[in-house]
Order: C-alpha cells, then structure tokens, then sequence
C-alpha cells in the first residue's frame, strides 16, 4: 500500500514538474518573443528612416548635378565664345587679301 502511494506522490510529483516547467517555458519564451518583436520593428524603423534619408540625399545630389553640369556648360559656352571674338581680329589680319 505505501508502494502504491508512494509511486503516485512520485506521479503527481512529475505531473507537477512538467507543468512548472512548461509555464516557464511558455512564460520565458513568450516574452522573448515580444522582445525579438520589438527589436526586428525597431530595426525596420531604422531601415526605413536611413533609406528615406539616402534616398534624399541621392536626390540632392542628382539636383545639384544637373543644375552644376548646366552651369559649367553655359560657361564654357561663354568662353567659347569670349574667344572667339577675341580671335576674330586676329583672323582678319592674317588672312590673305
């Protein structure tokens, strides 16, 4: 008889180690996972504010390129040009008659 009672104490026992062990483990687990939740939607905030921020900053830079390249061509334009009329007396004189 205490065999018997003894075997089931022994069965509760482990009955009520498994349970512990499976609320911690769901316990433990599961705010770990809230964790790594925050964590992955924080990182792809992140992301997404530096590739808005690059992307800005790639558009700048293309604008001011495009505006830059106009400014150097005008001005080359305009050399060009200078020098021409420049060089227009000097090809008068030495051109034969």
């Amino acid at each position: 008889m205490q065999q018997i009672e003894k075997e089931q104490q022994v069965k509760v026992q482990e009955a009520e180690i498994n349970r512990r062990e499976k609320e911690l483990i769901a316990t433990v687990l599961k705010g770990a996972e809230i964790e790594r939740q925050r964590i992955e939607t924080l990182a792809a905030a992140e992301k997404q504010r530096l590739i808005a921020e690059a992307e800005g900053h790639a558009s700048s830079i293309r604008a001011q390129g495009g505006s830059g390249s106009e400014i150097i061509f005008k001005k080359g334009e305009s050399e060009a040009k200078a020098m021409n009329v420049k060089a227009e007396p000097i090809r008068n004189t030495t051109r034969p008659p």
